[in-house]
């Protein structure tokens, strides 16, 4: 008889989650991957790009522009934090 250990243990319960997964339904609905394919094709902007060379119309360079900066320049944009320290000369841990 083989001892139980911790050694024994961990790989044989690794084992057996591989084979739990192994033995998973193999009857799938003939409707399986029918949404993610609806969804990718629906986000096809021009199905028709690869024949029509055309250049795709675009707004403006400067509406393009001010939406950029609007939308991430802000954010990015860094606090003062001396302004504050200048301002609260408060000591926090004063009681």
């Amino acid at each position: 008889m083989i001892p139980f250990s911790k050694d024994f243990a961990v790989p044989l319960s690794f084992v057996a989650i591989l084979l739990a997964g192994c033995s998973a339904p193999k009857h799938i609905s003939p409707e399986f991957g029918e949404s993610f394919t609806k969804a990718f094709h629906a986000q096809v902007m021009n199905p028709d790009a690869p024949i029509n060379r055309a250049p795709v119309t675009t707004m403006p360079g400067p509406l393009a522009n001010a939406i950029y900066k609007n939308k991430y320049e802000h954010p990015m944009k860094e606090i003062d934090s001396d302004s504050d320290s200048k301002d609260n000369n408060t000591d926090i841990m004063a009681d």
